[in-house]
């Protein structure tokens, strides 16, 4: 879009001319003398071209200057966008990795121990096969929760590092 704009206003300005020849004739020439072979004739012409009209080219420069503010402000707008999508991306992973540490610290090892305890509970008498189902289902819902949350973090955190990499600039 610069090069259209500096083009067109460039047509504002005038336009320098300038020609040189070199010719030769060989015999007789229109004013009756025969000319030899080395008889060289040359011209040189200069001319400037000013333009007249700048309606047009007014109307011309003006749609590009326009449409070059236009696409900086669209160029703009969409680098706040991705900057924004990429806090949010990095929000987002900051709160779910706190989510797995929590997980791996405090939920997963509680779980464990409460089926470890629901199992020696049902062994011993103290717990019915339905009361141990229903804790053993609990410990695993923890832990299928937990993996939900590392296949999120995982494409997310995979979404993020494919758009920092498709847009570095």
């Amino acid at each position: 879009s610069e090069g259209k704009l500096k083009t067109a206003r460039s047509q504002f300005l005038p336009e320098l001319q300038f020609g040189y020849q070199n010719m030769s004739i060989r015999g007789m020439g229109a004013d009756d003398i025969y000319y030899a072979k080395s008889s060289r004739f040359q011209a040189v012409q200069v001319g400037i071209g000013v333009p007249l009209f700048f309606g047009s080219n007014q109307s011309k420069s003006k749609a590009l200057t326009y449409e070059l503010k236009a696409r900086e402000l669209e160029y703009e707008y969409t680098k706040k966008l991705m900057n924004r999508q990429l806090r949010d991306w990095q929000a987002q992973l900051k709160s779910l990795e706190e989510l797995c540490v929590y997980y791996e610290n405090a939920a997963l090892p509680n779980s464990i121990k409460a089926r470890n305890a629901a199992w020696q509970q049902y062994q011993q008498g103290n717990l019915n096969f339905m009361e141990w189902t229903l804790l053993h289902n609990q410990a695993m819902q923890t832990q299928n929760m937990y993996l939900d949350l590392v296949q999120q973090y995982n494409q997310l955190f995979i979404q993020y590092q494919s758009f920092q990499n498709t847009n570095k600039n």
